[in-house]
């Protein structure tokens, strides 16, 4: 709010210094890097903090639906949960830049595995084990060659060293295994009849 006053004012350079200086956890780089380019300031910095804010921008967006996917799962709310793996999911295809596994994957994974988890819950135990079976081989693929490079994110330049990192499993293997591992004994067996499964 100073800074949008000192902005109305013609105070620019004033009002991102407050911006800059009152940033904790970097929550205004998107409006800095609009501010930037707002006012003919330097696009590399701009750059700089619109890229910042992109990735943690995501990995905010994985955490909530992570979140919201643990609480439609304990309130048996299986069709909004479907609803939501159904958005997330391409959502996060979308932001990947190649075709190469990478930690969007990874999450990807997880996203398929609630998705079975609600689809199963909803009486779709085919439908269930086509989404084990999608992160099965999403899985598989990653831990052939894991890579957390947050420049792997569209957007994301090049000369980047920092990483992603989850907390749900050392491998995407472990990470479903994780998920599944206090749920209904049939979605378990389902999921070891996938993974076992010799293609």
């Amino acid at each position: 709010m100073i800074a949008e006053m000192h902005d109305m004012l013609g105070e620019t350079g004033k009002a991102l210094e407050l911006l800059k200086a009152n940033n904790p956890g970097a929550i205004f780089n998107d409006r800095i890097g609009i501010m930037l380019l707002s006012h003919e300031g330097d696009p590399e910095e701009a750059n700089d903090f619109l890229e910042d804010g992109l990735l943690r921008t995501v990995s905010r967006l994985i955490q909530t639906v992570i979140g919201y996917a643990m609480l439609f799962d304990v309130k048996n709310e299986n069709v909004s949960g479907i609803a939501l793996m159904r958005w997330i999911i391409p959502t996060l295809e979308g932001l990947k830049k190649t075709e190469e596994p990478d930690f969007l994957d990874k999450m990807i994974v997880v996203f398929d595995v609630f998705l079975a988890v609600f689809q199963y819950k909803s009486g779709d135990r085919k439908a269930a084990g086509n989404s084990l079976g999608n992160a099965k081989i999403l899985a598989d693929a990653f831990d052939a060659a894991p890579d957390y490079a947050a420049n792997r994110v569209k957007y994301v330049r090049e000369p980047e060293t920092t990483n992603a990192h989850d907390l749900l499993g050392k491998t995407a293997i472990d990470t479903v295994e994780y998920i599944l591992r206090d749920k209904d004994p049939e979605l378990r067996k389902l999921w070891e009849e996938v993974r076992d499964h010799e293609d």
